[in-house]
């Protein structure tokens, strides 16, 4: 049968497919995803679903990274946040070929009575290593979480468990995008109950975003970029930006050098 076929690469839990038929799949822009699954856990896959969003992937990427939106976006479904609840101003950047990840620091705080059922060994003071990672250009790793234990002064005792928000963004115009989820985790791995609750919220947070980005959509052709106004905590989403335009022009050279 006269078919076309792609180049895959599965990389569990991922299957990468190569979809320019015009030059040789180039592995070396296939992410290294190996730091989801370097702990020797079991880890639990679940909560996976897609939706279509009436906006462009790049907006969509950025909204992921976006750390002052949670409070306006999402009130109903993650709380209104002050600026003592937010990310710290700095965070720390890994930049690689492949893979770009912000880690925030550690705040500690008295462990609630809802984590130490979920964490029996977990002390009485905890804390949450949170970070974002891009993975390639479609794959982004959200709130990834570390749930540790912490002593009095909140230095880092034992790991207790990890959580992380996966979001594969797929471009399918200029102007619309098909947005996969899914969420990983590796403590009470065979609760349904818990896995419920947090594919459910997952559900009505990404919801919500849909909502806000096919507004946004339509108004960006009207916009002027200059005029766009940026804080310390655009920063993570403007590094993506770069990066992509980066990208983009890159791979305009070389199409433009193999013409040549």
């Amino acid at each position: 049968m006269d078919l076309k076929s792609f180049p895959v690469v599965e990389q569990k839990p991922f299957v990468w497919i190569w979809a320019d038929l015009e030059t040789p799949a180039d592995m070396n822009r296939l992410p290294d995803t190996a730091s989801l699954f370097s702990h020797g856990t079991e880890k639990l896959l679940f909560g996976t679903g897609t939706c279509h969003v009436e906006a462009r992937s790049q907006i969509v990427l950025e909204n992921l990274f976006d750390q002052s939106h949670i409070s306006f976006t999402h009130p109903a479904s993650l709380g209104i946040r002050s600026c003592e609840d937010g990310p710290a101003k700095a965070c720390s950047m890994l930049e690689e070929p492949t893979r770009l990840c912000f880690h925030h620091s550690l705040k500690a705080f008295p462990t609630p009575d809802a984590m130490t059922a979920f964490f029996p060994e977990i002390g009485s003071i905890m804390g949450i290593r949170s970070r974002a990672e891009l993975f390639g250009v479609s794959l982004v790793v959200a709130a990834g979480s570390e749930i540790v234990s912490c002593d009095e002064e909140g230095h880092v005792q034992d790991s207790m468990g990890q959580l992380a928000f996966l979001h594969g963004i797929t471009p399918e115009t200029d102007t619309t995008t098909h947005y996969h989820f899914a969420i990983l985790r590796d403590f009470a791995t065979g609760s349904e109950d818990i896995s419920e609750q947090y594919a459910s919220r997952n559900r009505d947070v990404i919801a919500e975003d849909v909502r806000v980005l096919n507004v946004i959509e339509p108004c960006l052709d009207q916009t002027r970029a200059c005029d766009e106004p940026n804080f310390v905590t655009d920063a993570e989403a403007i590094h993506v930006r770069r990066r992509i335009e980066r990208l983009i022009l890159e791979e305009e050279h070389l199409r433009t050098s193999s013409a040549d």
